[in-house]
Order: structure tokens, then sequence, then C-alpha cells
């Protein structure tokens, strides 16, 4: 398989299984995008060996709404440091016919406004966040971040209205430090905002 390269099949008879391999190269990363689910996805440091396949922690497979199906592993992840090869697999009914490519993106962390907020008890405050991936328009997911809390100090609101998670409401709950982790859906790379809440 080949970055940028757009691959077509078609299921040729019941049980028919068609197989893919990509290298892996943790500075230049890519998601692999397909218009059916991928039966199989997994990570392994030994092409030659079947047996290391693996899926575990470090790769995800996750469904849009768009009609796409996106698959890609965690570039800081520990775990896959010395990943080498995916590995992936499209099996569905007789006749079936599926679309597959392997679209770059850049390893950049999320943007957010500010970094250091201070919020009182009860107080709200809106969370305003941007992905860099670099994705072309025609792959961008719609939700392109997701957010974390490091503990209970705040509490999230409610999203933005057109469900792109490009803004997060945080409430301030209890005197003390918190934090929020803004993450990006496609490259995992992360931003921390330290939060201060006073009563």
């Amino acid at each position: 398989m080949t970055v940028g390269k757009k691959y077509t099949g078609k299921i040729d008879y019941d049980s028919d299984q068609d197989h893919f391999f990509s290298k892996v190269d943790l500075n230049n990363p890519y998601v692999i995008v397909t218009n059916k689910r991928l039966v199989a996805f997994e990570k392994s440091e030994d092409l030659e060996n079947p047996t290391n396949w693996v899926s575990g922690r470090g790769i995800r497979q996750y469904d849009e709404r768009n009609g796409r199906f996106y698959a890609t592993w965690e570039t800081s992840n520990p775990s896959n440091k010395t990943l080498t090869y995916l590995y992936y697999c499209m099996r569905w009914g007789k006749g079936d016919t599926y679309e597959l490519e392997l679209v770059p993106y850049k390893k950049t962390a999320p943007i957010v406004k500010e970094k250091e907020v201070k919020i009182k008890v009860g107080e709200s405050y809106q969370i305003e966040a941007q992905a860099t991936s670099g994705l072309p328009e025609e792959y961008r997911l719609k939700k392109e971040v997701f957010y974390e809390k490091r503990n209970d100090r705040i509490a999230f609101g409610k999203n933005n209205l057109d469900e792109t998670n490009r803004t997060k409401e945080i409430i301030g709950v209890e005197p003390g430090t918190s934090s929020v982790t803004v993450i990006d859906e496609i490259s995992y790379e992360r931003t921390e905002i330290n939060v201060t809440v006073v009563s």
C-alpha cells in the first residue's frame, strides 16, 4: 500500500478476503480511509511472522457519519515506538465493492485559545479548540477533538451546537487546581489547559 493512492476492490465470492499491509513511518503518519469497516486492523513489528499480529493499545478504528470509516495508530503511544507494519482486511458479501486510501496528516496538537484558565466555583468557561492535522477538507471529521479532565474540581457542560466539539464548557465545582486535555481525533496529539478554581 502506498500513501496518497486510492485502491478499489471487489469481493468475488462468499468468504473471500482481501488483505493489505503498509509500512509505518512515525514521523509521516497517515489515516486509512475506507467506505466499509475493516474486519481486521492490527499491528506488528515483523511482517514475516503472522503470529505477531496484535490489535492492542494504540491503534483505533471508528465510524464517521459521512459514510467513511477511519483507522489509524497513535504515533505518541509508547507501545508503538517500534511499530513497523499495519495489517488490515476486507471481507464482505459476494459482489460488494470497496474503496481504501491512505491519507497523510500532520502530527500536530490542537490549538487552544488559552492554556491557563481561572474560574470561580459555579462559574463557566468556554474552551475553544481546533484540530491542526491538515487533512484535506473532504476527509475532515465532523468532530475533530475530544476532551478529558484531570479531576472533579471541574465539570463538563455542553458542547457547541454544531457538534464539531470545537468548544467545550467547563464549570468550577470546588477550589483547587485541575486541567483539561484536548485530544485530536486523528493524530491523538494532546494540548493541556491548566485550570484553577477559586471560591
